[in-house]
């Protein structure tokens, strides 16, 4: 991919791939400051996905903080990673619900 890839394999859910994965990192290494709106873009894309699971978006966030997704979703003047929680339930919310498995019963 010319703007990136990222691979992401969780045990729970399988392996997951996120492309133009370059923008989410410039704009993570940025520490919420003076992101472009393709890095703003990117990272509320990064929570808003369906197919990226809270695991995927913990790991990345335990690698260059959570600062400039408080920044790409105009969350000012935060201490804390509870709006980073908030927004995890919020946007992922069927990852943290219970599952259970498809099976059918023939007689």
């Amino acid at each position: 991919m010319q703007n990136g890839i990222a691979v992401y394999f969780n045990p729970d859910e399988g392996q997951e791939m996120m492309e133009d994965f370059n923008d989410v990192i410039s704009g993570l290494e940025k520490k919420g400051m003076n992101l472009t709106q393709d890095e703003a873009d990117s990272l509320r894309g990064f929570i808003f996905s369906d197919a990226i699971s809270p695991g995927f978006v913990r790991r990345v966030v335990q690698e260059y903080g959570y600062e400039s997704f408080a920044a790409a979703f105009f969350i000012k003047d935060t201490q804390d990673d509870l709006f980073f929680e908030y927004l995890l339930r919020r946007y992922k919310g069927h990852f943290y619900r219970k599952r259970y498995p498809a099976i059918s019963i023939i007689p």
